[in-house]
């Protein structure tokens, strides 16, 4: 059973009610308690909605500061994605954050202000030109 909702699970639901059955509720359940699942949700088609601007920014944030800065950033409507990374010896950004907005405008905006929050400066925005590829992965198949 595990393997066939895990298969139905990582593809589309059909949009109705009750897409999944009582059944399946209670094994998603389950494997969300057992540590199987750790999280189940949705992923909304942002385009669809308005939100065609898109840009990856690096920060570079003092080591010490990035637990505390990057759960600050993450808790952002706009921000999807936060990661931890290395730095690199030509480009010195650890915290990186996928800034989501209606407009070019709308993201310069929210870093900018996010900036002063968090008191960081040095960052590099690094905007989406074209999406290659947007999947789920595929963990059954």
């Amino acid at each position: 059973m595990n393997k066939e909702l895990i298969k139905k699970l990582q593809g589309d639901l059909t949009v109705q009610a009750d897409p999944l059955t009582a059944e399946e509720c209670v094994a998603l359940k389950l494997m969300l308690q057992e540590g199987l699942v750790r999280r189940f949700g949705a992923i909304l088609n942002h385009r669809e909605i308005g939100y065609t601007a898109n840009c990856m920014v690096a920060w570079g944030v003092a080591d010490s500061a990035v637990s505390k800065i990057g759960e600050f950033l993450a808790q952002a409507d706009q921000v999807s994605h936060c990661y931890e990374r290395p730095r690199f010896k030509d480009f010195p950004y650890n915290l990186y954050t996928m800034v989501h907005g209606k407009s070019k405008n709308d993201i310069i905006a929210f870093v900018e202000k996010a900036s002063k929050d968090i008191a960081v400066t040095d960052y590099q925005l690094l905007w989406s030109l074209v999406e290659l590829k947007k999947t789920s992965p595929k963990y059954v198949v």
